[in-house]
């Protein structure tokens, strides 16, 4: 199921405006990504697509870089959005937001939106051999290793982690099976289930 525009609406509900046109561009983007790749990512048809012309995409997006920033800010938003629906409007308590993102959340966004996950692998392999795509998906890798090495301290912290694990260590093992998932998705769908119950063992270790 393709949830992107629900999801599209929300992120919009959020911004003002003056900030719509920018956003129906980074849309675009995304969209064109999920469908052409990297490869079909071209600065025209992002614009043309929705009856704009290549001069405004240039005034909002001087550069190729700043459109991918933009994209990369999109996804990173659509996993906050798009999470399993909640018994409650209640927040998920500090304690079980691990377990929500990674094991709940995770296998309900592969089912929901898998082209978040499909842009995504697709910046991650042209970054190997772009510098500004680089430079961009390193940021945001940076900040996800940052907030994860901290939840894991806070569960550690806590009690609820064993004092044994190494931080650094299980956050990038977990932010490696997501990126890794995301490209199981897509060669190997019918087999996610099962590397998701497996992933769950993994994680349930760590108590």
């Amino acid at each position: 199921m393709n949830t992107s525009h629900h999801t599209n609406r929300r992120f919009a509900s959020q911004t003002t405006s003056t900030d719509e046109q920018r956003l129906r561009l980074v849309q675009s983007a995304y969209q064109l990504l999920a469908e052409k790749g990297m490869a079909g990512l071209r600065i025209r048809e992002v614009a043309s697509r929705i009856g704009l012309n290549h001069a405004t995409l240039l005034y909002y997006f001087p550069t190729k870089e700043a459109l991918i920033h933009a994209v990369v800010a999109f996804c990173v938003h659509q996993f906050e959005v798009i999470q399993t629906p909640r018994a409650s409007s209640l927040s998920t308590p500090p304690n079980e937001q691990l377990r929500q993102r990674y094991l709940s959340d995770l296998a309900y966004q592969l089912r929901e939106a898998p082209e978040v996950f499909l842009v995504l692998d697709e910046l991650l392999l042209y970054a190997r051999r772009d510098p500004a795509t680089h430079r961009v998906l390193s940021e945001a890798v940076t900040v996800w290793q940052s907030s994860l090495e901290s939840l894991i301290h806070q569960e550690i912290t806590a009690g609820r982690f064993r004092a044994d694990l190494d931080v650094r260590s299980t956050a990038l093992t977990l932010m490696a099976f997501c990126q890794g998932i995301g490209l199981l998705l897509h060669t190997q769908p019918t087999d996610i289930d099962g590397i998701l119950a497996q992933f769950a063992q993994w994680f349930h270790s760590l108590a």
